[in-house]
C-alpha cells in the first residue's frame, strides 16, 4: 500500500514538479504528495481525480480519469475512506510526509559544548548565519562561531524540535527549526538545512538567535509576505528586493551564497518574465524575538518547492527578508 495516496480535499496539481498539493481538506492541509498513484476526493464540487505516476519512468504523473460522483456516493466512500484511514494515512506518513532527523539534538547539543570537529555535523562548505547577516562558511569558521556563541550564550543545558520537514521530494534535503535553553536559562532557537549525501544528512545552512518573550503578532508576518507576493507577480525583481530585502540581506539556492540586493535582484531576473507567477503558503511561522521570525512554506505557480524566509524588523519598523532559501 506504500505506493497509494488516498487524499480527502481540494487541491492544486504541478505536472511539471510532479507533486500534488491539497490546500483544503482533511488531512495534511498544505503538504505535498509523491506517491505512485493519487486519488483525490474533492469535498465541494471539483470531479473526484486519479493521478498515476511511474517513478521508474517518468517522475510526472500520468493522468488516469476524473469522475463527476454523485452526492450520496460520496458520503458512502468517504466514510470507507474513513474505516481504512488507520492503515493508509499510517503508511502515507511514514513513506511521505515525516523527515527523520539529520541526527540526535543530544548529540549536536554534547558537540557544541565542548570543543571538537564540526565535520560528523556539517558539510565542509557549510554555512553558519548571525542575526546581524554576518555568514561564516567551512567547518572551521563553524567552530569558531561555536565558540564565540558559547561565550555569549554559556553551554547548552537542553534542546529539542519544533517543526521539520522534506523540502525536496528526492528526500535529499531537510528544512527544521528547534530551540535549545543554556544552563543559565536564557534560550535560543535554530533553523537548519540540511542535504543527504552518500546516506549521510549534514547541515549546509544554520541560523542560530537569542530567543525572547516578546514577539510580534504573525499578522505582521502576512502582510509583509503579500507585500512580497505583489511584488514579485508584478515581474519586476530589482523593486521586489529593493523593498522587502535588508540591504545585508542573503540568499541560498545551495550554491554559493548570494549576499546583497543587487546580487539578488540579478539572481531573481527570471521573474521578471510576464508568464512568472508565485504564490507563498506558510507551513510553520516561528517567532525568535521581537525583531526575528522564521518561516518554512511552499510554493506554488511557477515553482513548487519549499523556502525558508528568515524575517527581520527593520529601524523603521518594518519586516524584511534577512535571509531567503529554496531548493
Amino acid at each position: 500500500m506504500e505506493n497509494i495516496c488516498i487524499l480527502v480535499g481540494n487541491l492544486k496539481f504541478n505536472y511539471m514538479k510532479g507533486k500534488i498539493i491539497l490546500f483544503r481538506g482533511f488531512p495534511g492541509v498544505g503538504k505535498t504528495y509523491y506517491s505512485k498513484l493519487c486519488i483525490i476526493l474533492s469535498l465541494e464540487s471539483q470531479p473526484w481525480t486519479i493521478y498515476f505516476r511511474n517513478r521508474k519512468s517518468s517522475p510526472n504523473p500520468r493522468f488516469i480519469f476524473q469522475a463527476n460522483v454523485k452526492p450520496m456516493q460520496k458520503i458512502l466512500l468517504f466514510f470507507f475512506i474513513l474505516y481504512q484511514a488507520p492503515t493508509l494515512w499510517g503508511q502515507i506518513e511514514k513513506e511521505v510526509l515525516i523527515a527523520e532527523p539529520i541526527f540526535t539534538y543530544e548529540e549536536w547539543m554534547q558537540a557544541f559544548n565542548q570543543e571538537g570537529d564540526r565535520g560528523k555535523f556539517y558539510f565542509s562548505e557549510g554555512i553558519t548565519v548571525s542575526p546581524n547577516g554576518n555568514a561564516n562558511v567551512g567547518v572551521k569558521n563553524i567552530q569558531e562561531h561555536h565558540e564565540y556563541l558559547k561565550e555569549q550564550m554559556g553551554l547548552l543545558d537542553t534542546i529539542d524540535a519544533l517543526y521539520h520537514t522534506l523540502a525536496d521530494r528526492d528526500g535529499q534535503f531537510t528544512y527544521e527549526m528547534g530551540r535549545a535553553v543554556a544552563k543559565d536559562k536564557r534560550r535560543y532557537k535554530f533553523l537548519w538545512v540540511s542535504r543527504k549525501s552518500q546516506a549521510k544528512k549534514r547541515i549546509e545552512l544554520e541560523f542560530i538567535a537569542p530567543a525572547s518573550e516578546d514577539i510580534p503578532d504573525v499578522s505582521e508576518i502576512d502582510k509583509a509576505r503579500a507585500q512580497w507576493m505583489e511584488l514579485c507577480n508584478a515581474h519586476n525583481a530589482y523593486e521586489l528586493v529593493k523593498a522587502c530585502y535588508t540591504p545585508n540581506a542573503l540568499y541560498y539556492n545551495h550554491k554559493p551564497l548570494v549576499i546583497g540586493t543587487d546580487a539578488i535582484a540579478h539572481v531573481y531576473a527570471y521573474m521578471n518574465k510576464d508568464s512568472y507567477s508565485l504564490t507563498l503558503t506558510p507551513l510553520h511561522v516561528e517567532p525568535v524575538s521581537k525583531t526575528l521570525v522564521y518561516e518554512i512554506g511552499q510554493c506554488s505557480g511557477s515553482y513548487g518547492g519549499k523556502y525558508v524566509i528568515i524575517w527581520q524588523k527593520t529601524e523603521k519598523g518594518t519586516w524584511k527578508v534577512l535571509l531567503d532559501s529554496n531548493i
